[in-house]
């Protein structure tokens, strides 16, 4: 129904929103007409437009900037101005009061806690009707100044500090004028001198890579910035810059001091979770994180994310015997369903964690779990050769609705489980799984064509020859490589580094299997891909090998090429090996000269192939 209703507000509001798109406005851009299925575009044209802009102002000399926050902006919209922009003059009416009770609810599903404002922070819907509200904010702070907004994140450039301090100053007034808060704590007057200053206090968007951007600070950095957020006030840490602490956390390396400031923060800072997980990702066990989830979690802790997240760490940080104290915990957890969901989900990745432990069998209680959601979000997590997992897994391919089914995908193809094992076959399931399982590997062609995946994807994105051999070259390792390759396709228009790492991953998988190839054809170039141990060699060493490079040097240069730049990038080593120079992120255009030597690689491998013969 709110979904509904915003559709309504999207068709009234997207002309006079699109004068502001791009220009002022960069969030939540709705999605073009009979262009799109998807109700929003894709946020990252958003985001990156946000900080373009930014960074041009800032180029053409505006280097004052006015940073303007409202507090509890979701919770505080008012129902009937809502309402208002949607219908001017319908107070008192049924359809006013009608929808005055459905906001209500929204808002809170206890009567007694039902007021006039708020509405569900989450859905796209919510995300639109926040935007129809700062809609005439928006209008007259675009005409008289340089105003960028992110959701409620406020930007304010201009060339004099009256300047932007004259535009908070209205822009405050129209906010108060819509019942909106501001934040006056966080207001914040200040010059720059680079733009890098004013892209690090943006807000941090998981998911988010622009080309160029640092993906790690190094140690001095990270600890620089992160207690630059924080000031000690009564003995006690208290954040001062949230934006600062987000960046650096997400960004930051192993740090004893982080760690410790972030242990003292985490019961006073709920916020701010995802970025003390991510921080706690560099780690693969700290005692005094899981002593501190654990009482955390015993003692009831009270917000229902911050508890999903800490389950989610005791599942991948803690042994067996840390495990057993919780286990009575996690099932009470995933069986009280009228908490929310966030909770619920960790608790089944803590439970399928300690079936991985050999503790017992505990992804059973998924398989009574009505919500199809909560099922495709936990799939992953599920080991389909035990037992009660693979019962589960049956369970989810059972259900009408595809969602739990979509969430075993990977699940099934990193274990290699067929749906012959689990008794199912492929007219059993939804058409929209049938395709994605046929996508992935899982099920042969439905059509009975033979089309080969990998070279669809090759030919399209690497203007390789069209060739529908890859599977038999591949053999049993193509489903892997597939979906190797289908994770670099996924990161290729937008973020560069990892999109090297995937497709230097899937060289590494096709060189081991061509050279298979090689050895069973007795052909010149074979070269052993283990070691006398029985160990796999290092790809960088494999394609360095001189009786490979003097039986096909063109080949060897291409891959070479490729995988010396991923060894340089920031995810594998922090300095170049031979310099010692930090190492950078891939740029656009090296991603495009990697492009044409992975299309000359392959294109070399399949003539190569073509001549031995298969």
């Amino acid at each position: 129904m709110l979904q509904a209703l915003t559709n309504i507000y999207a068709e009234k509001f997207r002309e006079m929103r699109q004068p502001l798109i791009g220009r002022a406005v960069f969030s939540n851009w709705l999605s073009r007409r009979n262009e799109s299925d998807f109700f929003m575009s894709d946020w990252q044209h958003g985001y990156k437009s946000f900080r373009h802009r930014l960074i041009e102002g800032f180029e053409n000399g505006y280097t004052w900037v006015a940073d303007f926050d409202l507090a509890a902006f979701y919770e505080t919209i008012p129902h009937d101005l809502l309402i208002k922009m949607l219908i001017p003059r319908s107070e008192g009416t049924e359809f006013y009061n009608t929808l005055l009770s459905w906001f209500q609810v929204w808002s809170s599903d206890e009567k007694s806690a039902r007021h006039g404002h708020g509405i569900p922070q989450g859905p796209l819907a919510s995300s639109f009707l926040a935007e129809c509200i700062l809609l005439p904010v928006d209008q007259k702070m675009a005409k008289t100044y340089r105003y960028y907004r992110y959701v409620d994140d406020i930007r304010i450039l201009g060339k004099t500090e009256l300047e932007i301090q004259q535009a908070v100053v209205y822009l405050d007034i129209l906010c108060r004028e819509r019942g909106l808060i501001p934040n006056t704590d966080k207001t914040e007057f200040r010059q720059v001198t680079t733009a890098e200053e004013l892209v690090m206090g943006m807000p941090q968007i998981i998911g988010y890579v622009e080309s160029g951007m640092s993906y790690q600070l190094d140690l001095k950095e990270a600890e620089n910035l992160v207690f630059k957020s924080v000031e000690e006030r009564d003995q006690l840490p208290v954040v001062i810059d949230r934006s600062k602490l987000r960046f650096s956390l997400f960004r930051a390396p192993t740090s004893p001091a982080i760690l410790k400031l972030i242990l003292s923060l985490w019961n006073h800072y709920p916020q701010h979770v995802d970025a003390f997980v991510a921080f706690l990702e560099n780690y693969q066990y700290v005692e005094d994180v899981v002593i501190l989830c654990t009482e955390l979690l015993l003692g009831r802790y009270p917000y229902d994310y911050v508890r999903g997240e800490m389950w989610k760490l005791l599942a991948r940080m803690c042994g067996p015997g840390e495990m057993d104290g919780l286990i009575e915990l996690a099932i009470e957890t995933v069986k009280n369903t009228k908490k929310g969901s966030a909770a619920r989900i960790g608790a089944y990745i803590f439970l399928c964690s300690c079936d991985k432990n050999g503790m017992g069998a505990y992804s059973k209680w998924l398989i009574g779990e009505k919500s199809s959601i909560i099922q495709s979000v936990t799939a992953p997590y599920l080991n389909v050769d035990r037992t009660h997992g693979k019962e589960a897994a049956i369970q989810f391919l059972n259900r009408s609705l595809a969602d739990p089914s979509l969430g075993l995908t990977r699940t099934l193809v990193d274990q290699g489980v067929t749906l012959d094992e689990l008794g199912k076959s492929r007219d059993e399931l939804p058409l929209v799984v049938q395709n994605v399982y046929f996508v992935a590997g899982i099920i042969p062609n439905p059509t009975g064509l033979r089309k080969d995946l990998i070279g669809q994807i090759l030919a399209k994105r690497y203007h390789t020859i069209q060739w529908n051999k890859w599977k038999r070259l591949l053999a049993g390792e193509y489903p892997h490589c597939l979906m190797i390759l289908r994770n670099a396709e996924a990161y290729y228009k937008n973020q560069f580094t990892p999109w090297l790492s995937f497709q230097d991953s899937f060289n590494d998988s096709l060189f081991r299997a061509f050279q298979i190839f090689l050895a069973l054809k007795g052909a010149p170039g074979a070269i052993a891909v283990r070691d006398s141990g029985g160990l796999l060699i290092d790809y960088g060493r494999l394609i360095n090998d001189s009786n490979f490079k003097s039986a096909y040097p063109i080949l060897s240069t291409h891959l070479q090429s490729v995988h010396n730049r991923r060894s340089k990038l920031p995810s594998s080593h922090p300095y170049d090996k031979y310099t010692g120079t930090k190492a950078l992120p891939l740029k656009k255009y090296e991603q495009r000269q990697l492009t044409a030597a992975l299309g000359a690689a392959y294109n070399e491998i399949i003539r190569i192939v073509e001549t031995i013969g298969m």
